[in-house]
């Protein structure tokens, strides 16, 4: 066996039957840690562990979960805290898009940068993707400007909210504000 990674963006959802099977599967894991030097298995979550529901009066399965998920956590800052950044993940989604099959594209006016460093982004990168993604379906060449935005996202203040039903659900860094914890076993 080989070691893999699992994640779990929405560990504050798990069902208590699900949080039991998480256990038991914690519990089973071969452990090659010892034997080959390396970890069997990596467990990553979007959410504080503290969110989960407890599972019984006493909650000693939730306590052996959390006690078996502890580890290193790593607390990311929200976009709206990374404003520099922005046009870096902007770039980043643009590249992961043509790599997608979507002509390139080779100019991104400074416009079209700054309004989107305005936004408060509540919805994190899931908001910058779907704002992005909308932005490519609107433009027709290789420029990116500030009329590709689409209609739904026109800021015009750091206070503008989007409507999330343009938010892909799909996406795993829907909770980036949260703590991502990172545990290896």
């Amino acid at each position: 066996q080989s070691p893999g990674t699992l994640l779990i963006p929405n560990i504050d959802r798990l069902g208590k039957s699900h949080q039991l099977d998480l256990l038991r599967l914690i519990k089973r894991r071969p452990d090659f840690e010892h034997q080959h030097n390396r970890l069997s298995l990596v467990i990553m979550t979007a959410d504080p562990l503290k969110t989960l529901d407890p599972l019984s009066p006493d909650a000693s399965e939730e306590v052996a979960i959390r006690q078996k998920l502890q580890g290193c956590q790593m607390t990311l800052p929200p976009l709206r805290e990374q404003r520099e950044h922005i046009s870096k993940f902007v770039r980043q989604i643009l590249s992961s898009k043509t790599e997608a099959g979507r002509s390139p594209i080779h100019y991104i006016e400074s416009a079209y940068l700054q309004k989107l460093q305005l936004h408060d982004w509540p919805g994190n990168l899931r908001e910058l993707n779907a704002v992005v993604s909308a932005t490519l379906k609107q433009c027709s060449g290789t420029t990116i400007g500030i009329s590709d935005l689409p209609e739904w996202f026109q800021p015009t203040s750091g206070m503008t909210a989007i409507d999330p039903e343009h938010i892909p659900n799909a996406d795993y860094l829907t909770r980036l504000e949260f703590d991502v914890q990172h545990h290896r076993f």
